[in-house]
């Protein structure tokens, strides 16, 4: 699918939170071969294994990565909004030429858009900035602490109490209370069942947190909803204080997402 892409203007970078940590100087450098995309719901901007060329920075919607196993499972392990980006740490990481492919494949959860920037054009200017490299270090201990509560949701967590924390995040990446997702999307990203979310979500309309629509629900009890997710919901909490701070630095309280 083509993506429309628009003009980068400076209110738009600083919808990211990534580029909004950065001086007006270091920014426009990363801006001068920028460009923003739309991105629809469902595309796939990236396979797993293929090695990407870009660094997405959301500035609206939400990218998760799902990694698919030899035996047939999946589940997520990107969830990227506005607060990061994606391409960034491996960029850091190796700055040289030597790439390797996605972890996962690459989709759009929830519509919206994203700025784009050449990874050699990144990885250069990261090369020659400690600013730059200062704010994606601090973009790369919060997606660390991320993998670690992912890891213990997975394994702890009851399935009802993670798909309500799901429902609960992509309700504040959202537009409004109606979610764009299905039973399958839901039980890929978790790594469960669709039987098991199937049944977990008719409890929840019995319960009137949700009305099952085709291809979306509707939120009806957003507070009911975080109240019955797992003890990763304070991650929500700590996503929107990040949003309202604007910024990312090593100093500030480094959080987490599903």
């Amino acid at each position: 699918m083509t993506l429309q892409q628009v003009k980068v203007t400076r209110d738009i970078a600083f919808k990211n939170l990534v580029l909004g940590s950065l001086s007006d100087i270091t920014r426009n450098q990363l801006l001068r071969e920028a460009k923003c995309i739309e991105l629809r719901k469902g595309t796939i901007l990236l396979e797993q294994g293929q090695v990407s060329n870009s660094v997405y920075f959301p500035t609206s919607g939400l990218l998760i990565g799902i990694h698919e196993a030899h035996d047939g499972t999946s589940i997520g392990n990107t969830v990227r909004g506005r607060e990061g980006a994606v391409g960034a740490i491996p960029t850091a990481r190796t700055l040289h030429p030597k790439r390797t492919g996605a972890m996962g494949r690459l989709v759009v959860q929830l519509p919206g858009e994203a700025i784009v920037v050449g990874k050699s054009h990144f990885a250069k200017i990261l090369n020659d900035s400690f600013e730059l490299l200062r704010v994606t270090l601090a973009h790369a201990a919060n997606v660390i602490k991320w993998h670690e509560e992912t890891q213990n949701c997975s394994r702890h967590h009851r399935i009802e109490n993670r798909i309500a924390y799901w429902l609960s995040l992509l309700f504040f990446y959202g537009s409004d209370d109606s979610i764009p997702t299905t039973h399958a999307s839901i039980a890929e990203v978790l790594g469960v069942r669709r039987e098991s979310v199937s049944m977990a979500l008719r409890k929840f309309e019995e319960r009137e947190f949700i009305k099952m629509e085709r291809s979306k629900l509707q939120l009806l009890s957003p507070e009911l909803m975080r109240n019955y997710s797992c003890e990763c919901e304070t991650t929500i909490s700590d996503l929107a204080a990040l949003h309202a701070a604007g910024q990312l630095t090593l100093d500030t309280k480094l959080i987490g997402s599903y």
